[in-house]
């Protein structure tokens, strides 16, 4: 993450004001770039305008020790930029799209707040705008407040605006304060200081996308800063999540708290399905004011979360259910999941391989992260990725297999990859890629057999990983469970993809452009 901050000019629109770019990824192609500035007027007469924008790197060339890079094409400005070698500032040009002769002189930003990446990985940053008004010195200001990782205590916060004067009279003079959290509550009270003299106190909005501020020194209080979520990658990244049919353990909340807390996903994007009672006998109900986990319902929300991705989003679907052969069908077998048919989930309804596939063609758009966990696996069809339908799925057995919920009655697949993921955060460490999180995971279900964890129903890997031993269908909740990874070559390659993150240059096609499952290359 790169965030930079200098002037903009632009005939009498904009006059020496403030402006911040924000790279909150990698310098790459189809990386995201927000654009903060405040314009002196805009046509209609109105004075300090705040101008918020959001889009993606188009193009980037390399010229000696430089990098030229070009943004925002879709909109009325774009950007042009060179990056220093060392990425210590940026001159950018800005161009008026109708008209390529009309632009304005170069501008040099400074960079302000670094927080490079090892690997290519979209930065969970969030960013709010407003204006401040701080006695004579800060008169109706654009401020941004970046928070670039989350709003724990401890963690870095900066602040940024333009003094309409400051205390030696000089007018426009850019404000630039980064520094930590100083008191996080659980109420959403915040508090942090921008220097010595500046601090500043409030609350955030449950919901995430407003914060209001007052700022200090020490004798005098601004008014209170209302701010609001202008760009945040939450926006990017929705989930699914469906539990039926496999019992009522904590698995989905810990799938859920996964996202939230660790992959940047927005509570508000994380949508759930699942009942709190499950009775074998009679009907079974929702608490919490969730919907139940009906097979029209899933059909009606998946199509959704699918239909509102746009390029460089991710969507993530966690399917908590068993696995079954629709014979409704009057040619041949067709896979399927065991979901709910009415509110009541008293009786089951399949929904089958080819709706998914054939909802995924039709409305998944490309360079869209569409990733499938689940507790049971049908051979890759529910995907049809014969036919390069685009997507990738990490089950948590072979289809010959059925999943035994052996950890603490949770799916010890799905409890790997839960604590693997949460593991790095801790420690500090960048995301995993796709095939790296499989092969922890394994090891980490190894360690759990060795230390004799998981109850005695639940087998473990098969012998030889490519030759997966089925299950035996007289023994119930017995089972050898060998995870799988399936996807199509030509979709993603699973090496250099980052788990749950936007695809870049870095999450290209492999070499290998038919259907794959891996570890047993049987598609």
């Amino acid at each position: 993450m790169y965030v930079y901050r200098g002037k903009l000019n632009w005939s009498q629109f904009a006059v020496n004001d403030t402006l911040t770019i924000i790279f909150p990824g990698a310098f790459g192609h189809g990386e995201q770039v927000y654009a903060y500035w405040q314009w002196t007027k805009v046509v209609s007469g109105a004075k300090k305008v705040n101008e918020c924008a959001e889009g993606t790197i188009n193009s980037i060339t390399t010229v000696g020790n430089e990098h030229q890079i070009g943004f925002f094409y879709h909109r009325y400005y774009r950007f042009n930029a060179v990056l220093s070698a060392n990425a210590e500032r940026i001159t950018v040009t800005m161009v008026e799209n109708p008209n390529p002769t009309k632009m304005s002189s170069p501008t040099t930003l400074q960079l302000s707040y670094s927080e490079p990446s090892v690997l290519p990985q979209t930065s969970r940053c969030l960013v709010y705008t407003g204006k401040l008004n701080f006695l004579h010195y800060a008169v109706d200001e654009m401020i941004t407040v970046v928070v670039p990782s989350s709003l724990d205590q401890g963690e870095h916060i900066c602040a940024y605006w333009q003094w309409t004067v400051d205390t030696k009279g000089t007018e426009k003079q850019n404000c630039d304060s980064v520094g930590f959290i100083d008191s996080s509550t659980k109420a959403g009270k915040i508090t942090f200081h921008a220097d010595k003299y500046y601090s500043f106190d409030g609350e955030v909005a449950k919901t995430g996308d407003k914060m209001t501020l007052t700022m200090k020194d020490l004798n005098d209080r601004s008014k209170p800063i209302h701010l609001e979520l202008s760009s945040s990658n939450f926006s990017k990244k929705q989930a699914l999540i469906i539990r039926y049919g496999v019992g009522i353990d904590c698995g989905i909340f810990d799938v859920r708290d996964m996202l939230t807390t660790t992959l940047g996903f927005d509570s508000r994007n994380v949508v759930m399905l699942y009942y709190d009672i499950e009775s074998e006998v009679g009907p079974r109900y929702c608490l919490h004011g969730q919907e139940a986990p009906t097979a029209d319902r899933f059909m009606e929300k998946f199509t959704a979360l699918i239909k509102s991705a746009k390029p460089g989003d991710v969507r993530f679907l966690y399917v908590d259910a068993y696995g079954v052969l629709d014979t409704s069908r009057e040619h041949g077998f067709k896979e399927g999941w065991n979901l709910a048919e009415r509110d009541d989930g008293q009786q089951p309804e399949v929904v089958s391989d080819g709706w998914i596939t054939k909802t995924v063609r039709q409305h998944l758009k490309e360079k869209v992260n569409l990733t499938i966990l689940c507790s049971s696996c049908l051979g890759g069809g529910m995907l049809d990725i014969h036919n390069r339908t685009p997507g990738i799925i990490l089950a948590a057995c072979h289809a010959t297999q059925i999943n035994v919920k052996a950890y603490r009655g949770k799916d010890p697949w799905i409890a790997a990859v839960v604590q693997i993921i949460n593991k790095r955060k801790k420690r500090g460490k960048t995301m995993p890629s796709y095939l790296m999180l499989f092969n922890e995971a394994r090891l980490y279900v190894r360690s759990l057999i060795d230390s004799e964890q998981l109850s005695i129903g639940y087998l473990g890997p098969s012998p030889d990983p490519e030759k997966p031993i089925p299950c035996k269908p007289e023994e119930e909740l017995i089972s050898h469970q060998d995870p799988q990874a399936i996807f199509n070559g030509s979709y993603i390659n699973p090496e250099t993809a980052i788990f749950l993150e936007p695809f870049n240059a870095f999450s290209e096609a492999s070499c290998i452009s038919g259907p794959i499952r891996y570890p047993d290359t049987e598609l």
